[in-house]
């Protein structure tokens, strides 16, 4: 039996060996389906475009206007999975998410995760840290978790 197992899988490599990987969709083009003036990575790409295209077009309209202006600030966008969208932020040449888009599931609505506190990020610019907590807690529907 452990023979048959050991042909089996020598079979398996050698037709592995002449198999051809899937080809991958062509990237979206993110200015054309959403007026978005970004350059970043495939896998961003993918992530922005999935995320839109998974929203009510009041939402797309929304999470748009925040992308550009976070990439015209000059600032990084992230993703790693296709129904999240994070804004990155460096302070001290320390990088962190400080927001995330994420699109609807099945029991949640889109929403924008802010992360909060940022104590540990922004411990050397107390005004800054000060502005952005008293911004975010007049956001109607904002709860801590």
């Amino acid at each position: 039996m452990a023979e048959r197992l050991l042909d089996a899988l020598d079979i398996l490599d050698e037709a592995l060996n002449h198999a051809t990987p899937p080809r991958k969709p062509p990237l979206p083009d993110l200015e054309q389906q959403w007026g978005l003036k970004i350059i970043v990575g495939g896998a961003t790409q993918r992530g922005i475009h999935f995320l839109l295209k998974s929203c009510p077009s009041k939402i797309q309209k929304i999470y748009c206007l925040l992308i550009q202006g976070w990439y015209q600030a000059g600032q990084k966008l992230y993703t790693n999975t296709l129904n999240r969208v994070a804004l990155r932020l460096t302070v001290d040449r320390r990088t962190f998410g400080l927001v995330k888009f994420v699109g609807p599931q099945k029991t949640k609505s889109p929403r924008i995760e802010l992360y909060y506190p940022l104590s540990y990020y922004l411990e050397k610019h107390k005004a800054a840290q000060r502005c952005y907590e008293e911004a975010i807690a007049q956001i109607p529907l904002f709860s801590s978790h």
